[in-house]
């Protein structure tokens, strides 16, 4: 294609560069349709989705401390002699085939809506759940890896899914309150959230119970079941395709976004690949999903064996930074959304505020944390806790930079970045194997938390340099509706 066709295309003819998102926002009293719509459904619809699938992904952390021994309340409850390896293995595998349908997963999402794909995808990832404990009974750890690598294959549309939703239904002003909310649901590659919670409390009480750990899969199998049903009901590509929006509340998310009902732009591959923020978004996320995957996976081991907490204890105690993380959102959210309306700060101003805080905040976090030891173990859940208060900052940061280069590409961008950083995650249980060969020995822990600090510190100041949170050009063109003027969300907190 030639200069004059992709400026065609692209709607770029005769155009200048669109303007900063803080120059185009202005309030107005036009009709947002009625103050529960339909892109409160999808977003709640997301959430749960969210929870359950993340509650499925993180409670192995937890019950393979009682899967590998004898300390189950019911002596029927099958224990398995696997060495640290065969652990390192099982849960790294869920990231085997996690990482690569993470580009073709956004790109079906937005070429052919994500409704369905991500219906199919849920369903495996359920049945991957559901049969955990069969498959260990008769094959033994190779079982349990492989039915993560069906839960990997199937949670591989996830988040490309829930970054599409975003780019489609949540108004600019009103993004960061409704990402917040979303993602409170799931642990995204910064933070833990409720999902994390649900995983950890469920596990640890049906380890501790005589019901045993099986029952942890087949509980949250279940509710992922449930949900399957519900969005196959509900849930909606767009608010174009949503045949029971009202016309005031489509009218005024397109507007917002800049869309247009069926304009179909081709992936400016080039274009994306030579965006230098978006190399500073890739690399942020490097880092932060090696410390989300580092404490996911091993912190309920290191609570277990250096802190001397028990199973029950151990996934109870894991659940406190996540609920920090939780009630910090909520007032995160909204305030980054009053400063962003009101024009008090720049929003890459903004962005880069909430991701410092964030980012050098954790990596401060686990700085301490390697210092202390096993007669300290309520400071270390006060750290932990600490820790959780400042993830909250990423999802009103650097989390939803994708979102501000690109609303229309944010599901396929995301899906590449998201895949890519995935690599940090199947590493995360196999390097800290080689930190820590001896699960019981503070000091090799110690060298374990300094390499994380000092690795997500070094991405935070990447982003910190290179980022933007402007619109880029390649987006495509703007509605012919969204000329007029932007238009003001009304915050989900107000509902």
């Amino acid at each position: 294609m030639n200069e004059s066709k992709e400026k065609e295309a692209y709607g770029q003819q005769n155009q200048d560069k669109p303007q900063h998102f803080e120059k185009n926002v202005t309030k107005t009293t036009s009709k947002k349709g009625p103050k529960f719509g339909s892109r409160h459904v999808q977003i709640i619809l997301m959430l749960f989705g969210l929870i359950f699938a993340i509650a499925m992904r993180t409670n192995l952390s937890v019950a393979i401390v009682s899967m590998t021994a004898n300390s189950t309340n019911a002596s029927s409850v099958p224990t398995y002699d696997w060495d640290s390896a065969n652990v390192s293995y099982i849960l790294s595998s869920f990231f085997w085939s996690y990482i690569w349908l993470q580009v073709l997963a956004g790109y079906l999402g937005k070429t052919y809506g994500h409704k369905y794909f991500l219906l199919c995808a849920y369903s495996i990832n359920c049945c991957g759940s559901l049969l955990i404990p069969l498959a260990a009974e008769h094959f033994g750890y190779i079982g349990v890896i492989g039915c993560r690598i069906l839960q990997g294959f199937g949670q591989s549309f996830l988040y490309p899914s829930a970054t599409v939703i975003l780019g489609k239904w949540a108004p600019v002003e009103e993004r960061s309150t409704l990402s917040n909310f979303m993602f409170s649901g799931e642990c995204n590659y910064d933070g833990v959230y409720i999902g994390t919670i649900m995983g950890s409390l469920i596990t640890g009480y049906f380890c501790d119970s005589s019901l045993g750990w099986p029952y942890a899969f087949y509980f949250f199998g279940t509710l992922g079941g449930v949900w399957a049903i519900i969005w196959s009901i509900f849930g909606q590509n767009s608010p174009a395709s949503d045949p029971k929006i009202s016309s005031e509340e489509k009218k005024y998310i397109q507007a917002s976004l800049n869309q247009e009902d069926n304009l179909n732009i081709p992936v400016p591959w080039k274009k994306i690949f030579t965006c230098i923020p978006f190399y500073a978004l890739l690399l942020w996320t490097f880092s932060s999903t090696w410390c989300y995957s580092m404490i996911m996976t091993e912190i309920p081991t290191y609570l277990s064996k250096v802190m001397n907490y028990d199973v029950k204890s151990s996934g109870m105690v894991s659940s406190i930074p996540t609920a920090m993380t939780l009630i910090t959102i909520l007032i995160i959210g909204p305030l980054s959304d009053w400063i962003i309306s009101n024009n008090y700060l720049r929003l890459v101003t903004t962005r880069r505020i909430f991701t410092a805080i964030a980012s050098y905040g954790q990596a401060s976090c686990l700085l301490i944390l390697s210092y202390i030891n096993s007669s300290q173990a309520h400071l270390s859940i006060l750290i932990l806790s600490l820790n959780g208060v400042f993830i909250s900052g990423a999802l009103v940061g650097a989390s939803v930079g994708h979102l501000d280069l690109s609303p229309r590409f944010a599901g396929i961008m995301h899906g590449f970045i998201n895949g890519c950083s995935q690599c940090f995650s199947i590493a995360a249980p196999l390097i800290t194997n080689w930190f820590v060969t001896d699960v019981t020995n503070a000091s090799m822990w110690k060298k374990l938390f300094i390499f994380s600090s000092i690795f997500h510190a070094i991405g935070a100041t990447i982003y910190m340099v290179f980022v933007s949170a402007t619109r880029q050009p390649w987006d495509g063109p703007e509605s012919r509706n969204a000329k007029t003027k932007k238009i003001s969300v009304v915050s989900l907190s107000g509902l």
